[in-house]
C-alpha cells in the first residue's frame, strides 16, 4: 500500500495481536483498518506506544488541506472529521472500508484527551448538557405542564361518565 500523504511505501508494524501499516522512511503517518484504532485510542490500551516514534523525513510537511485517497481502496476518497468531541484531533477516514490514516503526532494528540472511555463519555454528557441543557429543561417543563392539562381534561371526562353518587 502507498501512504495517502507522502506516496512512500507502507510497512507494517506489529501492535500486540494486530499489525498497523505505518509510512516508516516516509512522513511517519498511520494506517489503521477498521476498528483497529478504536483499539488503540487511549493511553494504556495494547502496544500502541511502539507507534508513538515512527522514523520519518526530517523536515517533511504533510499538506493538511490536500484530500487524500484511502491507501486500501480503489479511487476512494476519505473524509476529514474530528476524531473526539474535544475538536483538537482531525483524522482521515475511508467510508468505504471503515479505516482511519492518522499524520505523525495524531495518535499521541489522541492519547492525551482521554485517559479512558468513561472519561470521553462524561466528557460528551458534559458538552450535551451545555448545549442542549436550558432547551431540554424548557422541553420537560412544558411538556409536564400539557400532562397537567390532560388530566383534568380526563377527569373531567370521567367525573361527566361515571359522576359520583
Amino acid at each position: 500500500m502507498q501512504c495517502p500523504a507522502c506516496h512512500n511505501q507502507l510497512s507494517t508494524r506489529d501492535a500486540g495481536d494486530f499489525e498497523v501499516d505505518v509510512c516508516q522512511g516516509g512522513c511517519g503517518g498511520l494506517w489503521f483498518d477498521q476498528l483497529e484504532l478504536k483499539r488503540l485510542d487511549e493511553p494504556h490500551e495494547g502496544e500502541g506506544s511502539s507507534l508513538l516514534s515512527v522514523e520519518r523525513i526530517s523536515g517533511f510537511e504533510v499538506d493538511h488541506e490536500s484530500k487524500r485517497q484511502c491507501p486500501k481502496c480503489d479511487e476512494q476518497t476519505m473524509l476529514r472529521s474530528f476524531y473526539s468531541p474535544r475538536i483538537h484531533v482531525e483524522v482521515d477516514h475511508c467510508p468505504g472500508c471503515g479505516g482511519h490514516w492518522l499524520d505523525v503526532g495524531e495518535l499521541s494528540a489522541l492519547h492525551s484527551l482521554y485517559a479512558n472511555d468513561e472519561q470521553r463519555a462524561a466528557h460528551l454528557d458534559e458538552l450535551f448538557v451545555e448545549q442542549f441543557g436550558e432547551e431540554l429543561t424548557n422541553m420537560a417543563e412544558d411538556r409536564a405542564e400539557i400532562l397537567s392539562r390532560e388530566k383534568s381534561l380526563l377527569r373531567k371526562l370521567f367525573d361527566f361518565l361515571m359522576p359520583p353518587p
